[in-house]
């Protein structure tokens, strides 16, 4: 069983990364993440990936990478403005066609409404988009933070079931290709977040 301090750490870190893969960072927005690093809410000894992560992000702050250079790099990765280097959509990532609002985007979408939530641009863009899917965990163990067993089993199922299907993967080759440190930084923990949060979660039964 969880514990209310690992539902909180697990539930702050998907919703930071959530908002940060949907919308670039701006100059706010990382000053209040750098003052925050030493505090990030999962352990870097459960992952490499973390470890790496927030090397990379204090190596943004020391080089002092500007909103011009991380958001181009942010919209050039994941196609905002043109087309991307990696898709951020599991729909792209895991159906047949390889194609955006495919099987996998209605059965995310299905998943949120089972918290009552959707996409913020429904029907506008796509439901499986990789900020999305992290942000919906945090929500989820928000929930669970209540006491929700359901809550808790369906971001556990989530996970099993979509997350770990693609992401790991496609967030490697979005690191491989970004340019700035900043985002290769979110890339990196992201990955170690889910993989620090598959060690800890009890697997559906």
């Amino acid at each position: 069983m969880l514990s209310t301090i690992e539902l909180d750490s697990f539930a702050a870190a998907f919703t930071v990364l959530g908002r940060l893969h949907i919308q670039p960072a701006n100059h706010n927005t990382r000053a209040q993440f750098f003052a925050l690093l030493d505090e990030w809410p999962i352990s870097v000894g459960s992952s490499d990936h973390t470890l790496r992560g927030l090397q990379l992000i204090r190596s943004s702050q020391d080089l002092g990478e500007d909103d011009s250079a991380i958001i181009n790099d942010q919209d050039m990765l994941y196609g905002i403005s043109a087309a991307a280097k990696v898709a951020p959509y599991e729909s792209v990532h895991r159906g047949e066609d390889r194609l955006v609002f495919d099987k996998q985007t209605l059965e995310v979408r299905s998943e949120y409404a089972k918290l009552h939530l959707q996409a913020p641009r429904y029907n506008a863009e796509p439901d499986d988009h990789i900020g999305l899917e992290l942000d919906f965990i945090g929500q989820c163990l928000l929930v669970a933070m209540g006491g929700d067993q359901t809550a808790l089993q369906l971001a556990q199922v989530f996970t099993e079931e979509h997350v770990i299907q693609w992401a790991p993967n496609m967030l490697a080759d979005a690191e491989a290709l970004a340019t700035t440190a900043w985002v290769r930084g979110i890339c990196a923990l992201a990955r170690g977040t889910i993989e620090s949060w598959t060690q800890v979660s009890e697997p559906h039964a």
